[in-house]
């Protein structure tokens, strides 16, 4: 496994501030956000592959604009929004931490839908946050082409999916997906620290038609993670 890490003051300070909120919140049963095959597979009966030693993993520092923060890596971009309401009353019974997560699969042969190419992406977060955008692009590289899926937009949920589908005449070639995901943090929540991103490599071989079926169906080409905490707990 390849491993790069920026170690910044930011990224200490919130070492610290998460092991405070461990301590004040060690009776309160937090959600498990590991990935797992589950998850991610979604209705496919097909197993995952395990990529574990072609991992390559990176902390990323986000890049301020005037309406946000931006976090961008290969082939994803995840912008997020400041929480621009007042703190709930309540706030100290809500979750320590939330975590949000952009997904980008490989590009792959459908299964369910015969003589098509699909690619797929998602948002992922362990609570209910205030507003959840996704856009998604399948993407031939040569010769090269983009099909854009119309863009979608949930809000006061926890998830967001889209995919874009193609004919496998398009195929017989290397195809990548590109995502970009907008996230609102729920009223009392702030961005602790830097994102964290897992590629797992971006370019898959698609080929199907008659008698044809290839590519990586469920399987993750990258994925990006950013951490919420509670205001009180900063």
């Amino acid at each position: 496994m390849k491993a790069k890490h920026v170690l910044a003051g930011a990224v200490a300070a919130l070492a610290l501030t998460l092991t405070n909120v461990g301590i004040a919140a060690a009776n309160e049963k937090q959600p498990d956000t590991s990935p797992s095959n589950s998850e991610f597979v979604g209705h496919s009966v097909h197993k995952m592959v395990d990529f574990s030693s072609d991992i390559e993993t990176e902390e990323i520092h986000g890049t301020t604009e005037k309406d946000g923060v931006v976090f961008e890596s290969g082939n994803t971009s995840l912008k997020i929004l400041p929480s621009t309401e007042a703190d709930p009353q309540n706030l100290e019974t809500k979750a320590a931490v939330i975590k949000c997560t952009l997904r980008v699969d490989n590009i792959h042969a459908s299964h369910h839908v015969q003589g098509n190419i699909n690619g797929v992406a998602q948002v992922s977060c362990t609570q209910n946050v205030k507003r959840l955008d996704i856009h998604y692009s399948l993407i031939r590289i040569s010769p090269n082409r983009q099909w854009a899926a119309p863009s979608k937009t949930n809000g006061g949920k926890s998830f967001i999916k889209i995919n874009r589908a193609i004919s496998c005449s398009e195929g017989y070639k290397n195809f990548r997906g590109w995502a970009q995901g907008v996230v609102a943090p729920p009223p009392g929540y702030v961005l602790a620290g830097s994102a964290s991103t897992q590629r797992y490599g971006n370019t898959t071989f698609v080929a199907c038609g008659p008698g044809i079926l290839s590519g990586s169906e469920g399987n993750a080409s990258e994925v990006l993670t950013v951490t919420f905490i509670r205001s009180d707990l900063r």
